[in-house]
């Protein structure tokens, strides 16, 4: 790409995506002369670069995604994989709302000792999450479609 080719289109691009293009365009042009000092500075800002414009996940959304596979862990180590017609998943699944919806009228409306407590519901609605991926999963191992990246 020619000096004018880059400045043109990294002026349109926003300022994290601009630093990392031109910190690969300096590694892809710098690298065979430079020393192994200057590789691992060329390698840094490349990283560095890469690190601003990757998105950031909410601490939160991990915390909930990590508890929804450490559920889908437990349940296959307690019942195994199971082969079961999907109607059967989807009562499975039912029931399993049916108790979050339980736990959520606890925690809102039923007892002074659980209103405002929310740890069971919480607990509930990542058994929902797990079983939902569990469908997931049963449909993706039907389909082949587990065996792709």
């Amino acid at each position: 790409m020619t000096d004018n080719a880059l400045t043109s289109l990294l002026r349109h691009l926003p300022r994290d995506m601009r630093a990392l293009i031109t910190a690969v365009d300096a590694l892809r042009n710098g690298w065979d002369d430079a020393d192994n000092e200057t590789r691992y500075q060329m390698w840094s800002a490349v990283e560095d670069a890469s690190e601003a414009v990757r998105p950031s996940i909410d601490p939160a959304l991990k915390r909930a995604l990590a508890d929804v596979a450490a559920e889908r862990v437990r349940q296959d180590e307690k019942w195994s994989v199971q082969d079961i017609h999907d109607y059967e998943r989807i009562s499975i699944l039912t029931e399993e709302v049916g108790e979050l919806a339980k736990a959520t009228n606890e925690a809102n409306f039923i007892s002074s000792a659980t209103r405002g407590d929310r740890t069971h519901m919480r607990e509930e609605a990542v058994q929902v999450a797990a079983v939902a991926v569990d469908i997931i999963q049963s449909i993706d191992r039907r389909t082949g479609a587990g065996n792709q990246p």
